[in-house]
C-alpha cells in the first residue's frame, strides 16, 4: 500500500467509523451510519430491536435501526421518544398520544419526514436537494474529504462532530461529551480548512489526548470544513497515519446566528436519514457547507 493510500483511509465518524464504539459499546453495524441519540427528556422505555439494546440516554441511533416501545406494565400514551440529531439539533418527539400508542416501529424514514418538515420553516440555507439542483444535479468535484466514500475502520472510542463559531477551541468535552473511555489515550490529527484543502496529501501531526488533563485540544479554528482523525500506525509500522475513525467541525462566519445554525443542523440531518443518500452526496453537501459558512449569512456560495 502506498504513502498516499494509506492517508485516505476515511470515514463518517459522528462517529463516522463502522463499529465505533462508546464506553458503554454502543455501536452501529458495518457500513451504517450513526444519525442521531437518544435525548435525556424520553419517557417510558424503548429499544432497539435491530441491536438488540434499551434505549437510554445518548445511545446511537444508527441508519438501520428499529426503534419500538417497550410494554413493560409501566408504558402509557404519555410516553415519548425524544432524539437529536448529529450535530445537536432536536428532531420533533416522537409522542405515543400521536402514533397510536406507538405500535408500530419508528424507523430511519419516519426520522427523516420529522427533518423535512422542520426544514420548511427553516430560513436562508439549501437543503442538499436545493443544492443539487444548483450544480446541475451532478456531484461536485470539489468533495475531496472522502469521509463516507472510503473504507471504514473500528476503534475504541467515539468522537462527535460540531459547529461552532469561527475563533472558539476545540477542547475534550466536545469530542467526548460523556468523557473518555477508560484506558484510552486517543492520538488525534486536524485538517484545517477540508474545503479546499485535500487531507490526503498531508502527513498527519497527531495530538496525544491524557485523559487526566482534558484541555483545549485545537486552538482557534478558522471558518469552514474541519475533520479531525485518529492517528495511529498501520500494523508492523511506527509512522502514524490517520484511520477511519473520524468526525468533523463546521466552523461558521461570527455572522450566523444561532437560528441559521440551526437551520444547518437540520439540513444535516435531514440528509443523513435520507435513504436515498449517497456516499459522494454526503461529501459533497459537507464540504458545501464548509464553504457556505465561512461567508458571512445571506451570502451564496456555488457550487
Amino acid at each position: 500500500m502506498t504513502r498516499r493510500a494509506c492517508l485516505k483511509l476515511l470515514t463518517l465518524g459522528i462517529s463516522f467509523s463502522a463499529m465505533a464504539v462508546d464506553s458503554r459499546g454502543q455501536s452501529c453495524a458495518n457500513k451504517k451510519l450513526e444519525v442521531a441519540f437518544v435525548e435525556p427528556s424520553t419517557i417510558g422505555s424503548f429499544s432497539d430491536n435491530a441491536y438488540k439494546r434499551n434505549l437510554v440516554k445518548n445511545t446511537s441511533i444508527c441508519s438501520d435501526s428499529v426503534l419500538v416501545h417497550v410494554k413493560d406494565g409501566k408504558h402509557s400514551a404519555q410516553d415519548q421518544l425524544v432524539l437529536r440529531g448529529v450535530l445537536g439539533d432536536r428532531i420533533p418527539p416522537f409522542r405515543c398520544s400521536d402514533l397510536l400508542n406507538c405500535k408500530d416501529p419508528i424507523r430511519l424514514l419516519d426520522i427523516h419526514a420529522r427533518l423535512e418538515e422542520q426544514l420548511k420553516g427553516k430560513p436562508l440555507i439549501d437543503s442538499f436537494r436545493d443544492f443539487q439542483q444548483r450544480s446541475g444535479a451532478q456531484t461536485p468535484t470539489l468533495a475531496r474529504v472522502g469521509i463516507f466514500r472510503n473504507a471504514p475502520s473500528a476503534s475504541t472510542f467515539r468522537m462527535k462532530a460540531a459547529i461552532i463559531t469561527a475563533g472558539q477551541d476545540i477542547d475534550v468535552s466536545i469530542l467526548f461529551p460523556e468523557g473518555l473511555p477508560p484506558g484510552v489515550s486517543p492520538s488525534l490529527d486536524l485538517c484545517r480548512n477540508a474545503e479546499r484543502n485535500d487531507c490526503g496529501e498531508t502527513l498527519p501531526k497527531p495530538y496525544i489526548l491524557d485523559p487526566a488533563n482534558p484541555v483545549q485540544v485545537f486552538w482557534n479554528l478558522p471558518r469552514g470544513l474541519h475533520v479531525i482523525y485518529e492517528a495511529k500506525p498501520l500494523p508492523g509500522d511506527t509512522v502514524p497515519v490517520r484511520t477511519g475513525n473520524t468526525t468533523f467541525v463546521l466552523s461558521a462566519h461570527q455572522s450566523w446566528t444561532p437560528e441559521l445554525l440551526d437551520s444547518v443542523m437540520v439540513s444535516w440531518s435531514a440528509l443523513l436519514t435520507d435513504p436515498k443518500s449517497t456516499p459522494d452526496e454526503l461529501d459533497s453537501y459537507l464540504v458545501w457547507l464548509g464553504r457556505q459558512l465561512s461567508e458571512p449569512a445571506g451570502g451564496r456560495q456555488e457550487p
